[in-house]
């Protein structure tokens, strides 16, 4: 496939292909990047752009290039999108809201409120499918009965309660925390479910009174996108009771399905998709309706980014990294140092590259480390995670990022603007605290 770049299959023969690939990829990034900040030419269309340029410089195939729009998240994002709808569709939400409006009277109070429920849903379910289910609360409740509240900035909350609140247990970012798992048994070490909580749960508060004291004040106020006003129109108020509570006992399913889909010999988005087919056939949905709640924008930043995070990997543009990782520590033997460049580097990379595979790639590097200043592997690999899981700073880092930025008419440089603080702020207490959580 490589008809636009032939060099690259010579390059291969002669094994100088995954260094020349590589930079070519590394410019490619860096050239998005630029696109994804100042917005010139919509986001969705970059990434798009970017996959079909790598494709025609046969870096990715054109299977990997299309792999992301059947990966299981997006499918599960999709199917709890028409979950989270139906409550909003049937009503749920509006009491939900009138209920919520009783307790907090200011918008400070109101994006503390999102913070909080969401991080406490995502401890115990997926954390992207938790803001699912939130979002059509969120817009729903600000059009109807606190249009003086900012819509978007309850969802940036909400984005910040999902990402803090999965770290809480095993269960909020499985994925990640699975992959670390088999590597810390790799190395004599356990990590069960409550393990991360002794990290997670410090990290929570933390953000919670950064959001309380700091956040709330820079998060910015924007106009919903086109696919958040589409949650602003009206509901059928006429919906009857039942379909109301058919519309909580699916979503109230889905959620135990989800948390024990291992012992059920399911999958997450397979009991997504259950639940989704469930409020179809309740008749929540009006003739039609079903499709305006499955927000192909999110479909195609999810999967679109794919391709790039496959170049990476497959052109060894990550390995590039992390040598220069290696180069960068040096000769140190200092954990504090070692650990610290591990979380900055692991942070970075997680920003623009799935944090599965950012593990997959850096994990054999930090036990080998921690081998040779002989120190202790887990910590090295606890650094590593929670670095990992540091998706902050970009909306293409995570798909509640992705979510945040497509419901909630953000601008591409927000997260960085709003989150920096906060990204600092945490690489600092987790490069102190995990040292003293598991010794060196």
């Amino acid at each position: 496939m490589s008809f636009l770049f032939p060099a690259f299959e010579r390059l291969k023969e002669r094994k100088l292909y995954m260094s020349t690939a590589a930079i070519f990829t590394i410019v490619l990034l860096c050239v998005a990047m630029v696109a994804f900040i100042t917005e010139f030419i919509p986001v969705n269309l970059t990434i798009m752009l970017t996959a079909v340029i790598l494709v025609f410089a046969g870096i990715v195939s054109p299977q990997e290039a299309i792999s992301g729009f059947a990966s299981p998240t997006i499918i599960m994002i999709v199917a709890m999108m028409v979950v989270g709808g139906a409550l909003f569709e049937s009503g749920v939400c509006d009491k939900v809201a009138r209920f919520a409006m009783k307790y907090a009277k200011t918008e400070r109070e109101m994006i503390m409120a999102m913070y909080l429920i969401t991080g406490a849903i995502s401890s115990v379910m997926s954390d992207t499918a938790s803001m699912c289910v939130l979002i059509p609360l969120i817009i729903g409740m600000c059009n109807t009965y606190a249009k003086e509240l900012s819509a978007s900035r309850l969802i940036f909350a909400s984005f910040l309660g999902s990402l803090a609140g999965g770290r809480l247990t095993l269960i909020g970012d499985s994925s990640v925390f699975l992959k670390i798992a088999e590597y810390i048994e790799s190395v004599g070490g356990t990590f069960g479910m409550f393990e991360v909580t002794k990290i997670g749960l410090p990290l929570f508060i933390l953000n919670a009174v950064w959001l309380w004291f700091w956040g709330y004040k820079i998060i910015p106020d924007r106009p919903l996108s086109a696919s958040g006003a589409s949650l602003t129109r009206s509901f059928n108020e006429n919906t009857p009771k039942w379909k109301q509570v058919g519309s909580v006992a699916v979503l109230l399913l889905v959620v135990v399905g989800i948390i024990f889909s291992k012992q059920l010999g399911l999958t997450p988005y397979i009991c997504a998709v259950i639940g989704a087919v469930a409020v179809a056939c309740l008749g929540v949905y009006k003739r039609g309706e079903i499709y305006t709640a499955m927000d192909w924008n999110i479909v195609v930043m999810m999967g679109g980014c794919v391709p790039l995070a496959s170049a990476l990997s497959n052109t060894g543009a990550a390995d590039m990294m992390a040598q220069a990782l290696v180069a960068v520590i040096g000769g140190s033997t200092n954990p504090y140092v070692i650990c610290s460049v591990i979380f900055i580097v692991s942070t970075i990379m997680t920003q623009f590259m799935s944090n599965v595979v950012m593990i997959t790639l850096f994990a054999p590097i930090a036990i080998s480390l921690a081998n040779e200043i002989q120190a202790n592997p887990v910590t090295m690999l606890i650094v590593l995670c929670m670095g990992g899981i540091m998706s902050l700073l970009t909306p293409i880092s995570c798909g509640m990022a992705n979510l945040a930025y497509t419901y909630g008419g953000f601008k591409f440089t927000d997260f960085f603007k709003v989150n920096i603080s906060l990204t600092l702020i945490t690489t600092v207490v987790t490069i102190i605290l995990i040292p003293l959580i598991w010794a060196f």
